[in-house]
């Protein structure tokens, strides 16, 4: 539910059998396309470590796009879970 409402992003693909995410999102100025994959993994007592990247599909440097974009939706994961 999370990745749905992020900014510029589109899911691609979805997997419940596997707790995987698929999206793309685009650069706000030249619109490159970056590729995300987000995957749930059970640790045991109802908890669960949330995995993630993102990363550019061309250029050597994102100016540190992905890193903002993991850290924003990793934000609002927790707080979804604090909030239960």
């Amino acid at each position: 539910e999370t990745a749905r409402v992020m900014p510029r992003w589109r899911i691609a693909s979805h997997d419940a059998g596997t707790r995987r995410i698929y999206a793309e999102a685009r650069t706000r100025l030249l619109r490159f396309v970056d590729d995300i994959e987000v995957w749930i993994v059970p640790m045991g007592g109802g908890w669960s470590r949330v995995r993630a990247r993102s990363a550019s599909r061309v250029g050597f440097t994102d100016f540190g796009t992905n890193a903002r974009r993991l850290r924003a939706y990793l934000e609002r994961v927790g707080r979804r879970a604090l909030e239960g």
